[in-house]
């Protein structure tokens, strides 16, 4: 017998255990209006983020709180061990996770919600969170760490288990980069919900595989998944119902709660799942070519690849920097918004995904009826569009003869899998979309971005939405949303016209906060973000009693 392993199950046991009592004896509210979450097994400390002006009201943060554990392209386990709490120079984020490039470069919005200061007194230290402090994190392979923020609570306040909070776990895009510190204190407070927002491993460390036992992949889904358990173990603590757990992704975070989807456990202790702008029906959700990708970066890495066994042990013993540096090598066109996640990204590995999603979704017995809400922006892909082809959005451009040769193609390759899609497929697109019956600039670019659109996420999401609705999973009624607003942001942020709803900015109006110094700028829109927080609340409330058919979001 494995005495290490039968010591971590037993310490597994008295953990549950011990969270068991918890909630049968209660919560220790005098110690949380303080700023302390007893998980029985540690005593978490809080930030205070909000206070009434006489004090009788308070409002925590909880940061940088270890979920998990992991190895090096192996799956990760629930943390029970919280002694990195007294280490005295640590950071209370909590290191971001390795990824291609460094954080202060990789986050897509830079200087990312910086709160303001709503009504009451926001405490010291509160402000421009990822701009200073966070965006000066270091980078690390031990990096399974998510923050809890709790709505304001009263002093001598008690609350039964039925009037315990509705608890929405947030799972950021690749191209965050990181758990986006504050994010969750306006919304918390606001809409009266436990906001939790996660981390989980990227790139390669997160999704390598070679398509076999030794490195099967999947490990940030696999983070996730760890993370979702946690929740529903400890919530608790925080005065939240581990019964109404919603788990909300965003971009690559809803690919990857799209996929968690097709898991049976997790679909037994969550009540609602909401997919913003991304799902696993997605062309570029699963990666076609894992091993060989694998293969490309271990020859960089000066790694034997003759054998996987023999490449995943050389992978293993190698430094982070280095596998980061072999991965530039590898894939030189790598860029901050492209690239590395569609190299590096989920695959069918016969344990979380068994085999292709679809047929998953199709033919697996399915027993889930919380709720299920997904959707996207009318422009999720004009960013993708102008990093990928910058000169669309120059003068004069793009030209019809670019369309029907480059454009167009490009598009396709993800959909039908080969390297050059057939001429008919080409010509019927091309008709389709409209770009014979205009030579305007401004009408093709917009054709083009419909186009990738459709692709990349309208379609899917239409898809999936079918075949819950089909399999009856929910009581829900529509339950696909669109999101068409233009306040000009992309001409603000970028100084471009013609971008849009662009992809992200969804996130932004969610988590938006009053004097919030964003990527919104003073153009901030209660009225979009209350909609938003309206609705997701809603769901994470009710799930499966939700009924939206015809709702309009803005």
């Amino acid at each position: 017998m494995d005495f290490g392993i039968f010591c971590r199950n037993i310490l597994v046991i008295t953990v549950y255990l011990t969270s068991t009592i918890i909630q049968i004896f209660g919560i220790k509210y005098e110690a949380l209006f303080s700023g302390t979450a007893d998980i029985g097994v540690a005593r978490l400390p809080g930030d205070l983020y909000w206070r009434s002006p006489d004090g009788e009201s308070r409002a925590y943060a909880f940061y940088g709180i270890k979920y998990g554990n992991s190895k090096r392209f192996e799956g990760s386990w629930l943390n029970t061990d919280f002694s990195y709490l007294s280490t005295p120079d640590r950071s209370k984020f909590g290191p971001h996770c390795m990824q291609h490039l460094p954080p202060s470069q990789n986050n897509f919005f830079p200087n990312l919600f910086t709160q303001g200061q709503p009504k009451g007194h926001r405490a010291a230290g509160h402000h421009n969170l990822l701009a200073t402090e966070a965006a000066n994190t270091d980078m690390n392979e031990d990096c399974l760490y998510l923050d809890v923020y709790i709505p304001a609570m009263q002093r001598e306040q008690k609350i039964s288990p039925t009037q315990r909070k509705p608890v929405m776990v947030f799972v950021h895009g690749s191209h965050a980069g990181n758990k986006m510190p504050g994010i969750g204190t306006d919304f918390s407070r606001i809409h009266n919900i436990i906001v939790v927002s996660v981390q989980y491993r990227l790139g390669i460390f997160g999704f390598l595989s070679t398509e076999d036992v030794n490195a099967r992949g999947n490990y940030g889904l696999g983070d996730v998944r760890t993370a979702v358990q946690w929740v529903r173990q400890y919530i608790f603590a925080f005065g939240g119902n581990p019964e109404k757990i919603t788990v909300v992704g965003h971009g690559t975070g809803a690919v990857l709660v799209s996929a968690m989807m097709l898991d049976p456990e997790i679909r037994s202790i969550i009540s609602a799942a909401i997919c913003m702008s991304g799902s696993v029906l997605s062309p570029s959700a699963i990666t076609r070519a894992a091993r060989m990708n694998a293969a490309s970066v271990a020859n960089a890495l000066r790694c034997p690849s003759s054998t996987t066994t023999e490449m995943v042990l050389c992978y293993k013993i190698a430094s982070a920097t280095d596998i980061i540096t072999a991965v530039t090598a590898a894939f030189p066109s790598i860029s901050i918004h492209s690239p590395v996640k569609e190299r590096f990204s989920l695959n069918i590995d016969g344990h979380h995904i068994p085999y292709k999603p679809e047929w998953v979704l199709q033919s697996q017995s399915w027993h889930f009826r919380g709720g299920f809400l997904n959707g996207f922006l009318a422009e999720d892909a004009s960013l993708s569009v102008l990093n990928q082809w910058p000169e669309v959005f120059s003068q004069g451009n793009p030209t019809l003869e670019n369309v029907k040769a480059i454009y167009i193609p490009y598009l396709l390759r993800s959909v039908v899998a080969c390297s050059l899609p057939p001429l008919s497929i080409v010509e019927a697109v091309y008709n389709r979309y409209g770009f014979g019956s205009t030579a305007d600039p401004k009408s093709l670019r917009k054709n083009l971005i419909n186009l990738a659109n459709d692709i990349g996420w309208r379609i899917p999401a239409v898809k999936e939405a079918i075949v819950y609705a089909e399999k009856n999973l929910t009581e829900l009624g529509n339950q696909v949303y669109k999101m068409s607003f233009n306040d000009h942001i992309g001409q603000y942020a970028f100084g471009l016209q013609d971008l849009g709803m662009f992809h992200g900015l969804d996130t932004q109006y969610l988590f938006a906060a009053s004097g919030t110094s964003n990527l919104l700028g003073n153009r901030t829109n209660e009225r979009v973000t209350r909609q938003l927080r309206l609705l997701w609340t809603y769901v994470a409330s009710y799930s499966s009693k939700l009924s939206v058919s015809g709702h309009e979001l803005v």
